[in-house]
């Protein structure tokens, strides 16, 4: 592969990042299109750029989903050995609907909505009615409101579903979450879904 011999490469590279992300005929003069397209050494920086760019941006992607997931279990944590009602988890539906950084551990609201059927129902319609993300909006402060609410003609054909969800009423279900100390994160039981993780939950109904 040749090396910078020739001035129009070093021209060439005060280009390369509109080469990748702008309108390279509009931004590029067009010697320099012809030289890029001519050139292997030319070209294969180009392509290092984009990989350089890609990892930093896939970084930089992952470093803000982690943020939101601290986030999220943050909030979660906050009930640790405090009673969660329906009242209270059906206040976490949208966030937990979201695929992009779900959380994958038990949390004192992940474990009410396992218990619970109803809320464990209401959160699965909520993820198969994909709502659009102002629908999810709309719908999270609703869900945040007390009293009866009606939901807005822009839900359209899912307006059904969504008041269904808004207007059932507690299951009685409650549920308390709190970290146990005595237990070893490497015992395990078939009995137990929450086998392995230092913490017991207690399930009671009113």
């Amino acid at each position: 592969m040749k090396s910078y011999s020739s001035p129009t490469c070093h021209c060439a590279a005060l280009y390369f990042y509109d080469f990748l992300y702008h309108d390279a005929e509009s931004n590029i003069p067009k010697n320099i299109l012809s030289h890029i397209s001519q050139c292997s050494y030319c070209k294969f920086q180009i392509n290092r750029l984009r990989n350089i760019i890609f990892d930093r941006n896939d970084l930089s992607a992952k470093k803000t989903q982690l943020l939101v997931l601290i986030k999220k279990l943050k909030l979660h944590f906050s009930y640790v050995n405090a009673p969660v009602t329906c009242g209270i988890a059906k206040l976490f539906f949208i966030s937990l609907s979201d695929s992009i950084c779900p959380i994958r551990i038990p949390t004192p609201i992940t474990v009410h909505i396992e218990s619970c059927q109803p809320c464990n129902d209401d959160l699965k319609t909520i993820v198969e009615l994909n709502l659009t993300e102002q629908q999810l909006g709309q719908l999270e402060n609703l869900l945040k409101q007390s009293g009866p609410q009606e939901v807005p003609a822009s839900f359209n054909l899912n307006r059904k579903e969504v008041q269904r969800i808004l207007d059932r009423p507690q299951s009685g279900v409650i549920t308390r979450y709190n970290f146990d100390d005595n237990i070893s994160i490497q015992e395990q039981s078939f009995d137990n879904i929450y086998s392995g993780w230092p913490m017991t939950v207690q399930i009671n109904k009113i």
